[in-house]
């Protein structure tokens, strides 16, 4: 019998860790207002994650364009000749390298405050 009180102690101590970093994520919060809003009918969901891919995207091939084809400090290719001539990048290597550069710079952020 006390094996399984320890068993169960174990699982409540996990338990209360997982409840405690879900509050201090807002997550539940999150969750009930994306559960509750709609825009114009459609899940906020639906819109905001499009949203969030698009930027990842934008900010891997931005990194990658300026990379292999930024020039010098004076002379660097600007936002329009991203769009003007583009390069066919693979997708999955301009989302690999946009979520380490994102989560860099959220661990720099959390380091330095």
């Amino acid at each position: 019998m006390s094996e399984e009180q320890e068993i169960n102690d174990k699982v409540n101590k996990i338990e209360s860790v997982i409840k405690k970093i879900v509050k201090e994520l807002y997550l539940d919060i999150i969750y009930k207002f994306v559960k509750q809003h709609k825009f114009l009918g459609i899940p906020i969901v639906s819109i905001i994650i499009p949203l969030i891919l698009h930027f990842l995207y934008g900010v891997g091939y931005m990194f990658l364009y300026g990379f292999y084809f930024g020039g010098t400090t004076s002379k660097s290719p600007s936002l329009l000749e991203m769009f003007v001539f583009p390069i066919p990048f693979q997708f999955s290597s301009v989302i690999i390298i946009s979520i380490i550069l994102i989560m860099g710079v959220i661990l720099l952020t959390l380091i330095t405050n």
